[in-house]
């Protein structure tokens, strides 16, 4: 199996329609972890930038499909990030985690006390509920 390009692993973007677009990819321990907790400030920088330019609370949609494992280190580091992204979000979602990174992303809902903190199978039903008013 082809190795995720090191751009795909960990991507942070504006979407045109202001939504903040993020991936992750690979296993996140060990050295990834390193590039983990330098995109997590970037993604941090990105969300604070976002609202302070708007006033209106940033919409985040995150692509983990590529996502293989993950480290207590790395469980920590996203805790902290959705914690510290708590008054800057209206709503983020994740979409294409596999079974096993479905059940981190509720441990990280949980442990951040996010309840705007969701998990779909596909973009288009991520991007639907971060953009409803519902």
């Amino acid at each position: 199996m082809a190795e995720e390009p090191e751009n795909k692993k960990f991507n942070v973007e504006v979407g045109s329609d202001g939504i903040i677009n993020l991936s992750l990819g690979g296993k996140l321990e060990g050295i990834n972890l390193i590039a983990l907790e330098k995109w997590v400030d970037e993604v941090h920088k990105a969300i604070e930038d976002r609202y302070q330019n708007t006033y209106v609370p940033v919409k985040v949609i995150i692509d983990v499909s590529a996502v293989t494992g993950y480290a207590p280190e790395a469980v920590t580091l996203l805790t902290n990030l959705l914690v510290a992204d708590k008054n800057y979000v209206y709503r983020s979602a994740t979409f294409g985690g596999s079974g096993y990174i479905l059940m981190a992303q509720d441990m990280l809902s949980s442990l951040s006390g996010r309840s705007n903190f969701k998990s779909f199978k596909t973009e288009a039903e991520a991007k639907d509920w971060v953009s409803s008013t519902v």
